[in-house]
């Protein structure tokens, strides 16, 4: 055994590494792994070699880990930054610890974790209950240190406690079988755990990544958005409010002359509901001798102290002195905030009587530099627009004066500031008009600690450039969590372990199996009990996994499918194609095992329902007419008597085992023909006993080869798995299901002369007593075939002008959902439970056509939502379907039981989905 030091060097080495994998997986908000693979990597050193040293190696690579990230790579190092990194590592030595203990207490050092019971114990108690603390540590941690907000604090705390728990689930049982003393594990027995686990952990990592850089860019376009929205905001601001001024200018321009009580009434209509302009006056040029004129004409306006009036040096005010000409601000609009301005000479205010003449010269309006307004006591920051007045005289420009406007910058943002405090962002306004010389206008409050880059805008108001900058904060986007790369990451490393747990039992089951053979021969009886337990638990445990499998490997079928409908590159589309025809290949082997699962453990019920025979002949006949044309195959179907049209049975299971013969024949025949012959034998008084054979000219199948060719997981030879593919299943579970109805099924073959299975099978009588040719179903099936042909070119915006109501609780569910309706032209909107869908119903009431509706779901669930529905009159007709995967015949009854007018099975089939609407529409 390794000396613990040398454990505590080496288990540190092997954390820190697989920590730092670890960190690449982090989603934020919240900065913890979905996936932790160096959890699993410690708790396995610690049983295989030596707990102290693991736990001091641990304890140090957890503590460095974090503390590079605190510390920014080390460049911002400080005693109080160390608080946190101990935190964690502290959590992440005692989840070390406690996993230890019950691993040693529950399975013992020795265990592989290949058999079902220590499967088990080690997923349902070791891993989740050792993995609590890290996550308990880790997510106080950086809620008490401030490094997330306490919306992402249970995200965070639940992230952290499923990528410590996956990866103590995943890297835990391979590195064991790494290190394993057993000297009978062999190399390849490593390689088929270790490979599997390794291609799919790539693959998830590889669309975690390409999911996260897609989010990322959502976020930097939701940014750029929200700052183009408050640009456009503050630009329309201004833009109104300058033309008001243009109004004031032709007011004046228009008018021999305008009284103060005149003014007042023009602006209190024009000005009243704004709250951009925070004042306006009226500026007359005022030759000398014309001064006492004009002071003792706004005093017999009711302003009985009016004066002209200048502001000194000391920013005191005092009566003008005498000079030529004055500018003197006459009316101003509101008074009462405004009053101290009235009888102001501008040209005492330093620059601008510079920047009234500039006015004169161009007769174009500009702006001030930013100023403190000298009405105003507190310092805010403002600027004042003028708009020249003249009058022509002989094609001479006159000017009478300036119309000015008062902004200050508050009331030029209006709500945009609350609006950004809101979505979390800061916003500077700098006037940038002299680059060299930018003058500050408002600084709301910032974030240091944001990691997000700032997005500038300009606006140009008159003359003077402002430049905006937007600064989300770190916790911008705190409530959209990135869900997607969630998904992908749990998903994609369960199913992994998953797979890998299923390798290591059955590997495990094996090498156990061979140990007892050759060292128990005496002990045949009890060897072939042990075998037949082993091969029930391995059914029960097939079926239990097979239905684990399909949960995940749904979304991931769709979003694969969504992912070809976008603009890829060749390689893309050739990755997801190949993607999309192994997860293809993987659901009919899961269907299959589980139907092969439930037969063997006695739990597959055959239904007894009345079903049309013309149905199975006209699906048979469309899906293989296809085929038979690509290959330059005859397709014939026989009959040498009537048929009954109504029979009674299990329609599916028997359209199934005709299926799969026709697919077999298909596939063993590269040329000749393909007969289909259905006859009636005879009949009793309660029964039918049908005939059906499918007959091919193929490379058929020797005796010997016939013997184990209904036997699970059997093809004719290894050549031919090689080169046609196939699990060896189909055949079986035909023979299985034909016999579970009570008939029989039978092979005739010779090598090169092709094959002919036989079935003889009972099927009641129903009480419509209604006979037909097998060319009557087959005209019929012609003629559909014909029309669907000539409605070819139509496939898309089939649902143009449809409003969809899509009540769903799973995102990633409305996500696809929501990407199908909208590619064939519907409008959908979505609701996220019951309840929320009855709310929006009610909203939307005149412009819903369909709703959608999932059963299983939080508040209130599918069935409920569509009784209350229902019971409103008004909704009375609105078709609603559900769309759910709960798709047993009772649940479809159900369906139809809470007013329901029909079902979308999933996984979504985006034919049938478009063909269920249109069909209630």
């Amino acid at each position: 055994m390794m000396n613990w030091v040398r454990v505590w060097l080496v288990s540190a080495v092997a954390y820190y590494l697989a920590g730092l994998f670890g960190l690449q997986l982090a989603i934020p908000p919240g900065f913890a792994s979905a996936v932790w693979p160096a959890s699993g990597v410690a708790l396995a050193l610690a049983v295989r070699f030596c707990l102290t040293g693991v736990i001091l190696g641990t304890f140090t690579a957890s503590f460095l880990l974090n503390l590079n990230v605190s510390t920014s790579g080390f460049t911002q190092f400080s005693l109080s930054q160390c608080l946190l990194p101990a935190e964690i590592a502290l959590g992440a030595s005692l989840q070390l610890w406690l996993g230890y203990i019950l691993f040693e207490r529950l399975l013992g050092r020795d265990s592989l974790i290949d058999t079902p019971k220590s499967i088990l114990r080690f997923a349902l108690i070791i891993a989740p209950a050792s993995c609590l603390i890290a996550a308990t540590f880790g997510a106080f941690g950086l809620y008490h240190n401030d490094v997330i907000p306490i919306e992402v604090a249970g995200f965070t705390w639940l992230t952290w406690w499923l990528g410590d728990t996956i990866g103590v689930f995943l890297f835990t049982p391979m590195v064991l079988l790494i290190f394993t003393n057993r000297a009978q594990v062999k190399a390849y027995r490593k390689w088929q755990v270790i490979a599997p686990s390794s291609m799919i952990f790539i693959i998830t990592w590889m669309l975690f990544v390409w999911s996260t850089n897609t989010r990322e860019q959502t976020i930097e376009r939701e940014i750029d958005d929200i700052a183009d929205r408050f640009t456009q905001r503050i630009e329309e601001r201004l833009l109104i409010s300058s033309n008001k001024l243009l109004a004031y200018q032709a007011y004046f321009k228009g008018s021999e002359y305008i009284s103060y009580d005149e003014f007042s009434m023009f602006s209190k209509l024009l000005l009243d509901s704004d709250d951009v302009l925070f004042a306006v006056g009226w500026t007359e040029i005022t030759p000398h001798y014309l001064r006492r004129q004009q002071e003792s004409r706004l005093r017999q306006q009711g302003y009985s102290t009016f004066e002209f009036i200048q502001r000194n040096d000391d920013g005191s005010f005092s009566r003008a002195k005498d000079k030529d000409e004055y500018y003197p601000v006459l009316y101003i609009y509101p008074y009462e905030t405004n009053k101290r301005a009235l009888g102001l000479d501008l040209a005492s205010l330093p620059g601008r009587l510079e920047l009234l003449r500039l006015i004169q010269l161009d007769g174009k309006g500009r702006a001030t530099k930013p100023i403190t307004l000298v009405q105003e006591k507190e310092e805010e920051r403002a600027v004042i627009l003028y708009v020249p007045v003249w009058q022509m005289h002989n094609n001479i420009k006159v000017y009478q004066g300036y119309v000015s406007g008062v902004y200050r910058i508050s009331g030029i943002m209006g709500d945009v500031l609350e609006q950004a405090q809101k979505v979390h962002m800061s916003i500077k306004i700098s006037d940038i008009t002299n680059k060299d010389k930018p003058h500050e206008l408002i600084q709301t409050i910032s974030d240091n600690s944001t990691f997000y880059e700032s997005v500038v805008r300009e606006v140009i108001f008159q003359d003077r450039t402002y430049e905006l900058k937007f600064q989300p904060f770190s916790d911008f986007n705190v409530k959209s969590k990135d869900w997607v790369s969630w998904i992908i990451l749990i998903c994609g490393f369960f199913i992994s372990a998953l797979l890998q747990t299923f390798i290591l039992m059955i590997t495990g089951a094996v090498e156990h199996t061979s140990q007892i053979v050759k060292q128990r021969t005496q002990q045949l009886t009890q060897a072939m009990k042990h075998a037949e337990q082993a091969n029930e638990a391995k059914s029960k445990f097939l079926a239990n996994m097979s239905h684990e499998f399909r949960t995940p490997l749904n979304a991931i079928i769709g979003l694969i499918n969504l992912c070809l409908k976008t603009n890829l590159s060749i390689t893309q589309k050739q990755y997801l194609t190949q993607s999309k025809l192994a997860t293809e290949t993987l659901m009919s082997l899961i269907n299959q095992s589980l139907d092969y699962a439930k037969i063997e453990s006695g739990k597959l019920e055959l239904e007894s329902i009345e079903f049309k025979l013309e149905n199975i002949v006209k699906k048979i006949h469309a899906i293989f007419s296809t085929q038979y044309k690509e290959k330059s195959v005859s397709f014939e179907f026989k009959s040498h008597t009537s048929l009954p049209k109504y029979l009674v049975g299990d329609a599916l299971r028997l359209e199934q085992v005709l299926l799969n013969l026709c697919s077999n024949a298909f596939k063993f025949t590269s040329e000749g023909e393909v007969i289909v012959t259905i006859d009636l034998r005879s009949e009793d008084a309660d029964f039918y006993h049908m005939y059906f054979s499918v007959k091919d000219t193929g490379i058929g199948i020797s005796k010997e080869q016939q013997e184990n060719l209904f036997q699970s997981f059997r093809q004719a030879d290894n050549s031919t798995t090689r080169k046609f593919g196939g699990t060896g299943l189909g055949l079986a579970i035909s023979k299985q299901l034909i016999e579970l109805m009570g008939g029989s099924i039978t092979l005739n073959s010779e090598p090169d002369k092709g094959c002919e299975f036989e079935i003889q099978v009972p099927l009641a009588k129903s009480d419509k007593q209604v006979w037909c040719t097998l060319d009557d179903m087959l005209v019929l099936e012609s003629e559909a075939q014909a029309s669907q042909e000539n409605t070819t070119g139509k496939a898309s915006n089939q649902l143009q002008g449809v409003t969809v109501l899509l009540v769903e609780d799973i995102e990633i569910n409305r996500m696809i959902a929501t990407e199908l309706l909208e590619e064939q032209g519907a409008k959908v909107i979505p609701a996220h439970d019951g309840q929320h869908g009855m709310d929006v119903l009610q909203e939307y009431a005149s412009s819903i056509d369909v709703v959608l509706m999932d059963i299983q779901m939080p508040i209130m669930d599918g069935y409920e939502a569509a009784r209350k529905i229902r019971e409103k009159s008004e909704f009375a007709s609105l078709p609603i379907l559900a769309m759910t995967a709960n798709a047993m015949a009772e649940d479809i009854e159900q369906c139809m039981q809470a007013g329901m007018n029909g079902h979308i099975a999933k996984p979504i089939d985006e034919e049938n989905m478009i063909h269920s609407i249109l069909q209630v529409l």
